[in-house]
């Protein structure tokens, strides 16, 4: 909405809160909602929620321990941005629950929970958390624990945009917080998300990384539906 409020100089999530203040609706937000608006839903009884990660969130006490998860984690990672990581995270749940698998579920978009997860960490785009460094891993390994309690047979994660720098030429292409979540979940194995134009040394870079953080493979590359404008009908099976 940000982006479209810019580009046409009207505020949409304005316009949208002050609509459902008017109708009497409760709000689930992707972007955040000023104090000013919460006191305004709550004085109507009504309710608000945005998925986001304050600082009371960092669990205490732990003594520099974190929880060792006892499931089999997969983590769903990229080469880069808008490559389907969530939609295949939401298809691989729903295949494996076909099977009669129960799967729990770590979602980083903030239509997460509405879409079957069990908890969120909403680090991707105009991302609400709060929090960064040792307390993020913290953090998102007590999500991973509070879903492993639920007694699931596996657990699916997915990240954001890419995996490993493309360039250190900027802070946007440094991958951060993508490092703190596959520290703090540890996974099992991963699935990568590449696009048909990447380079070759760089998807061979990423499975390097990923491969090396833990021991863990990379099971799979996946990549978005061709289009036909490519004239592409065979991808070479040629190893990487």
């Amino acid at each position: 909405m940000k982006e479209l409020s810019d580009a046409i100089k009207f505020d949409f999530k304005k316009y949208f809160l002050n609509n459902a203040l008017a109708y009497n609706k409760n709000v689930i937000s992707f972007d955040s909602v000023d104090k000013d608006y919460l006191k305004m839903f709550s004085d109507k009884n009504l309710k608000t929620y945005y998925p986001c990660i304050k600082k009371n969130d960092v669990p205490k006490n732990l003594f520099g321990k974190l929880r060792k998860i006892g499931k089999p984690v997969i983590a769903i990672v990229g080469t880069g941005p808008r490559q389907g990581k969530f939609t295949l995270q939401m298809s691989i749940k729903n295949i494996l629950e076909q099977s009669d698998y129960s799967v729990g579920m770590l979602g980083t978009e903030p239509s997460s929970l509405l879409l079957g997860a069990n908890e969120v960490y909403p680090m991707g785009y105009a991302s609400t958390v709060e929090v960064s460094g040792i307390d993020a891993i913290k953090v998102i390994n007590h999500l991973l624990g509070k879903i492993e309690d639920c007694n699931p047979e596996i657990i699916i994660i997915g990240s954001q945009s890419q995996s490993t720098p493309f360039t250190d030429s900027s802070l946007k292409y440094l991958p951060i917080t993508q490092h703190e979540l596959l520290l703090a979940t540890a996974p099992d194995c991963y699935v990568l998300c590449i696009n048909l134009s990447d380079d070759t040394s760089y998807i061979k870079r990423t499975l390097a990384y990923l491969e090396s953080l833990f021991g863990a493979k990379v099971l799979a590359l996946a990549a978005l539906p061709l289009d036909h404008a490519q004239k592409w009908s065979v991808i070479s099976n040629k190893r990487i």
